[in-house]
């Protein structure tokens, strides 16, 4: 276990885990990215994409002992609005 994933469980009991993509906590996914070794330009890149690419996805969520979780790299699902166009 990573020690990001340590000192996150000392505040798990107050941690709201992301449901969507869209509410990913970049700063933890960043911290984690840094702790395994990507770049400061790659991190960026996800970032500014919305993304982390699949390869990353298991290591994050290992580094970060679960606070990141497989469903927080499911896309939202489309509004009403955006189906139908």
């Amino acid at each position: 276990m990573g020690q990001i994933g340590l000192d996150l469980l000392d505040k798990s009991s107050n941690y709201q885990f992301m449901e969507t993509q869209a509410h990913i906590d970049w700063s933890l996914i960043d911290r984690a990215a840094q702790a395994l070794g990507v770049s400061e330009a790659a991190r960026r890149k996800w970032k500014q994409r919305g993304s982390v690419p699949h390869r990353w996805r298991i290591a994050l969520i290992q580094q970060t002992a679960g606070a990141v979780s497989a469903n927080d790299f499911i896309p939202p699902a489309p509004s009403h609005a955006e189906a139908s166009q």
